[in-house]
């Protein structure tokens, strides 16, 4: 074997195993091949396809870069109003020290950024798309904010670039996958909405059997199922972005950045929210108070818990403006923070206590099975939270700055989780009827199952008696007709 044919063959035993089929034929041609040129040329060509990208990586880099340019395009469209808006404060209202709401400076690129995300799900099939997208949103608003401010030349928001710049480009690589996953979620309750919806499921012509009393089950709680669903969906958006407002409160790069007013009224608004994610916790669970034990105890659940919100506004609100050096701290800040953790802490236990359980730990056998547990956590936490931040007498000292601020981090996060499978999905398991959809649902299906299968063992009886008569038809025809043939006989 020459030089060049163990060239060859080394390169196609290395070579992927979709393109070794060219390596064999390069091989072919070249023990057909006399001309050196020629078997060089064919030399190179199988070095070239050993070196050539992987497949399916040209088309995967298309993806990323159109995932890329999506979100480019989205964030240059969502900077206009952005734009325009910071043009106004740091030009023309500079003088009336007008400030923009925390609001509005934090919740709108975290907006940007979460559609940045679903928008690369839907462009790409690449786990890795969200994360490109949200890096480039972030990066490009993180690029148009700093040339806003240069054009404009605020000194004083051009000390805050390197602050404003890290946070967007690094939240995009954030929250843009979790846009992703709120939107897979979405599109899965919706398909699974409408395949409820166009089930081609009717009523047995038989009235009182078991198919036709479970679809009309099935028919009377649709709406209602569908109601409560879109309740859960705007509770869970509720408790999502009052639980982003105290994970971000606490954080000192983001306290630094928009002040400590706007820190706290960062928290109030949170508070705010969270207030009315309990109200409709509220409206879900009043329905079910007869339902007992799983209804009443989602009902007190809820009362207890938006208890504890209206506190946290009290709490929150009055912290705009009362220091912890003042002597009131404690009375009007502290007192209603310790309340409102206490009722929340009550709350988590009793939605705990009534949850699916194996002793103290949670079954693992059912859906949302760590729901209950992580939800109590993070009263817990809050808890925590409320008791280190006491404040001593001491100058405004605290008993414990760092552990209030870092559990009341870690406790919104819990939420935060919690928030995200109500608001995806619009299932909780603190609204039990929503779970009972779902045993409804299994219900119908066999009650389908087991209607078919006596249809099924109906018809084959009847077929078995037809079956029957037509043979014994037959033999009576048979019968028949040689007594007709012994007649005809005889009279010859």
């Amino acid at each position: 074997m020459s030089m060049a044919s163990r060239l060859v063959a080394a390169a196609t035993a290395v070579m992927p195993a979709s393109r070794r089929d060219w390596g064999r034929a390069i091989a072919s041609e070249l023990s057909c091949t006399t001309s050196a040129a020629e078997r060089a040329r064919l030399v190179l060509a199988t070095a070239a396809i050993v070196v050539l990208t992987p497949p399916g990586f040209v088309a995967g880099l298309r993806e990323y870069g159109r995932a890329a340019r999506r979100s480019a395009l989205l964030a240059l469209i969502a900077y206009v109003p952005a734009g325009v808006a910071l043009c106004l404060l740091t030009v023309v209202f500079r003088s009336a020290q007008v400030t923009m709401p925390a609001v509005v400076t934090c919740g709108y690129p975290l907006a940007v950024l979460l559609t940045a995300g679903a928008r690369a799900r839907r462009a790409s099939a690449q786990a890795g798309a969200p994360v490109v997208a949200g890096l480039t949103a972030g990066l490009l608003l993180a690029i148009l904010a700093v040339v806003t401010i240069a054009v404009t030349d605020n000194r004083e928001l051009a000390a805050a670039i390197p602050v404003a710049v890290i946070p967007l480009t690094v939240g995009g690589a954030i929250f843009a996958p979790v846009g992703a996953v709120l939107a897979k979620a979405l599109a899965r309750a919706t398909d699974l909405r409408e395949s409820v919806r166009k089930s081609p499921v009717r009523p047995a012509a038989r009235s009182g059997s078991v198919t036709a009393v479970a679809t009309d089950r099935a028919r009377n709680e649709t709406d209602r199922a569908r109601r409560d669903a879109l309740l859960t969906r705007m509770m869970g958006a509720f408790f999502l972005f009052g639980s982003l407002c105290f994970v971000a409160g606490p954080l000192g790069p983001y306290g630094n950045a928009v002040g400590a007013r706007a820190d706290a009224l960062t928290f109030f608004i949170g508070s705010i929210l969270f207030t009315l994610g309990g109200a409709s916790q509220c409206l879900l669970a009043a329905p079910e108070r007869p339902d007992r034990p799983a209804g009443l105890a989602s009902w007190r659940t809820a009362w207890i818990q938006s208890a504890g919100t209206l506190l946290f506004n009290l709490m929150t609100f009055a912290a705009i403006t009362v220091a912890a050096a003042s002597h009131r701290y404690d009375t009007v800040v502290w007192g209603p923070n310790a309340l409102g953790s206490a009722c929340f802490l009550v709350s988590g236990a009793i939605f705990y206590l009534s949850s699916p359980r194996r002793g103290l730990l949670p079954r693992f056998d059912h859906e949302g099975w760590w729901e209950a547990a992580v939800n109590l956590l993070g009263c817990v936490l809050f808890g925590i939270s409320a008791v280190t931040s006491y404040a001593t007498g001491r100058a405004g000292a605290l008993v414990s700055t760092g552990i209030s601020n870092w559990t009341t981090v870690l406790g919104a996060a819990c939420f935060l989780a919690c928030a995200l499978t109500a608001c995806g999905l619009g299932v909780t398991l603190k609204a039990p009827r929503l779970r009972q959809l779902r045993t409804l649902a299994r219900e119908v299906a066999d009650a389908v199952e087991h209607a078919v299968e006596h249809e099924v063992r109906v018809v084959e009886h009847e077929v078995r008696v037809i079956e029957r008569e037509v043979q014994e038809a037959r033999a009576y025809m048979e019968i028949l007709t040689e007594g007709v043939t012994e007649e005809i006989r005889a009279v010859e």
